[in-house]
C-alpha cells in the first residue's frame, strides 16, 4: 500500500498517511501519527520520539513484506491495536521469518536487527543500505 513504482520499474517507498496540507510554513506535526503495525515500540509512549531509528523499524517490516510476496497481508494483520501494544512493545514479538529460509542469513540476520527493541541497538539507514549493498553484490 505504501509502495509506488515508477514508469522505470524503480520502488519508492511512501506514507500518504502523513500527507496533510500545512496552514502555514514552517508549522510541524505534534502529535503521534501512522499506522500502528509498522509504528517502532517506543513510538508508543506519553512522549513519543521520532527519530531515524523508528523509520529503520518500519523500514524492516517493509522488507519482511516484500520478501513474503503476499503470504501474508500485512504485519500484525491478525491482533488488535491492544495486542499488538501488548506483543510487540512489552513482549518483543516480532513477525516470523520461517517462510523466508530461503533468503540468506544475513539478510534476515539484517531484518532481526532492524526490529531490535532498544533503538540504539538497531543500524543507522546508511548502515543498512550498506548491508543491502553487500547482499545484492
Amino acid at each position: 500500500m505504501n509502495i509506488l513504482i515508477s514508469a522505470d520499474n524503480r520502488a519508492k517507498i511512501n506514507d500518504f498517511g502523513l500527507a496533510r496540507i500545512r496552514p502555514r510554513a514552517n508549522s510541524t506535526i505534534h502529535t503521534q501519527c501512522g499506522t500502528p503495525n509498522w509504528q517502532a515500540p517506543e513510538f508508543w509512549t506519553t512522549k513519543p520520539s521520532y527519530t531515524e531509528k523508528v523509520d529503520v523499524y518500519a523500514s524492516g517490516l517493509i522488507y519482511w513484506e516484500i520478501l513474503q510476496w503476499g503470504a501474508e497481508p500485512y504485519p500484525y494483520h491478525d491482533m488488535t491495536e491492544h495486542q499488538l501494544y501488548v506483543q510487540v512493545r512489552d513482549r518483543d514479538y516480532r513477525p516470523s521469518l520461517a517462510k523466508l529460509k530461503r533468503y540468506p542469513q544475513t539478510l534476515l540476520d539484517l531484518l532481526k536487527d532492524m526490529w531490535a527493541k532498544d533503538p540504539m541497538q538497531r543500524p543507522s539507514m546508511n548502515q543498512v543500505v550498506e548491508r543491502l549493498l553487500e547482499y545484492l553484490c
